[in-house]
């Protein structure tokens, strides 16, 4: 008996596919200024972030890019980085997601900023608080503080009134005197005396009467840090109420004579506060137009921007009076000239032809054109031959001294002068014109 035995072995394989995933990070530059563009060292801010699920956003020990000058980290990394400014940018490498920049603590002598909101989407930055930013950069504006104290004055004025009055006694005496005489030669006097008495009383009152009267006097104090030269400042106001006026927003047009916005026009706008200070501008306040390009690197005493195909608005403009110039026109355009207008309390002024309550256009003149236009009209010409005879004439003069004189006419080939010289040269010209029109006239 044979026995067989066959063994089938089955192998199978599996393959695992992985799929990777790319991020791509945006680099922002997150930046601690003062209102006139300085570094401001020494805010304590913190950063949080929501992906596009609504998801809070982990951070790693490796958000942080670049850490800049004297900054100093709190917290770098889960849901919240928390660092304190110091004199230059931090860059952050950031996913998509909508972020949340909070000031926690301000530096002494300012004020706590408001919140900043931005998105960044397919690892760019899109908005800053809902308007175009600088590429990849975020900058935190603050304010210097204001300290208002008032200081009470009381003045007391004392007046005492004394009033006397002078009692005088006068006493009036009176005597009479009766003498009779008897035959007895008796004399009897008898005396009557009368005596007046009038009484006068003198009063003296003393009468103290205190007025109380109290002022007030308030001073407001501002400390902070001036542009450039970081020098401290402090301005005092007396007990004048002082307006600070109110920021507004500005739309600045660029228009041609049909009315239409231009695109490709070269605009910068400075300022002076009515103070004659240098106004500087923030490029987190700029809102762009569709498809307007920024000049400007950095926030600065001069913003320069290409136009668009519509208006770009500056935000928070204060109280000044500022200039918008055009810097390079559009192809045919001309230049045109530069726009003053002023903010006083929060409202803008200026030429009505260009300014509203909130807009300033400026309107560009088409170029001229110059067509040079070349006519070339060909004309057969003859050939004309003129042969002209001058004689010569000899003058004889004598004088006292019978000298005799010989004066000689110019050569030939000389042209003639004077009025027959005229002639004969306007009688050539007409020859030749006539000749060429007969010319002309044969050979059609």
């Amino acid at each position: 008996t044979t026995t067989t035995t066959t063994t089938t072995t089955t192998t199978t394989t599996t393959t695992t596919t992985e799929a990777t995933t790319t991020t791509t990070l945006a680099q922002v530059k997150i930046d601690k200024r003062d209102i006139l563009g300085e570094e401001v060292p020494g805010a304590t801010l913190e950063l949080t972030g929501v992906d596009k699920n609504g998801n809070p956003i982990i951070f790693d020990e490796g958000t942080i890019v670049d850490k800049g000058v004297n900054v100093e980290v709190k917290n770098g990394y889960g849901s919240s980085l928390v660092w304190v400014s110091g004199n230059s940018a931090t860059t952050f490498g950031l996913k998509d997601g909508k972020y949340t920049l909070t000031e926690i603590a301000p530096p002494e002598n300012y004020e706590v900023a408001t919140n900043m909101v931005f998105t960044i989407e397919n690892g760019q930055l899109i908005s800053v608080d809902d308007i175009t930013p600088v590429p990849d950069e975020v900058v935190m504006i603050d304010e210097s503080k204001t300290t208002t104290s008032t200081t009470t004055t009381t003045t007391t004025t004392t007046t005492t009134t004394t009033t006397t009055s002078t009692t005088t006694t006068t006493t009036t005496t009176t005597t009479t005197t009766t003498t009779t005489t008897t035959t007895t030669s008796t004399t009897t006097t008898t005396t009557t005396t009368s005596t007046t008495t009038s009484t006068t009383t003198t009063i003296t009152t003393e009468a103290t009467t205190t007025s109380t009267s109290t002022t007030e006097v308030e001073t407001t104090t501002t400390t902070g840090v001036v542009s450039g030269d970081y020098e401290t400042y402090t301005t005092s106001t007396g007990p004048t109420d002082i307006d600070e006026g109110r920021y507004i927003d500005v739309e600045i047009c660029k228009k041609n004579l049909n009315g239409d916005e231009i695109s490709g026009a070269k605009l910068s706008i400075t300022g002076v506060d009515k103070n004659g200070k240098a106004i500087v501008f923030s490029l987190s306040k700029v809102s762009l137009g569709e498809n307007a390009e920024l000049v400007s690197t950095e926030s600065g005493k001069e913003l320069v921007w290409i136009s668009g195909d519509t208006p770009t608005t500056v935000k928070n403009l204060k109280d000044g009076t500022y200039t918008l110039h055009e810097v390079a026109a559009p192809n045919g355009y001309e230049v045109t000239t530069d726009i003053i207008f002023i903010i006083e309390n929060g409202e803008l002024t200026g030429d009505a032809q260009y300014i509203t309550e909130s807009s300033v256009t400026m309107v560009d003149d088409y170029a001229e054109v110059t067509t040079a236009v070349t006519t070339t009209i060909d004309i057969d010409t003859a050939t004309l031959t003129t042969t002209e005879e001058v004689s010569e004439t000899t003058t004889e003069t004598e004088t006292s001294t019978s000298t005799d004189t010989t004066t000689s006419a110019p050569p030939a080939n000389s042209p003639p002068t004077g009025a027959a010289g005229a002639g004969t040269a306007v009688a050539v010209m007409l020859l030749a014109i006539g000749t060429a029109f007969a010319v002309r006239k044969k050979e059609d």
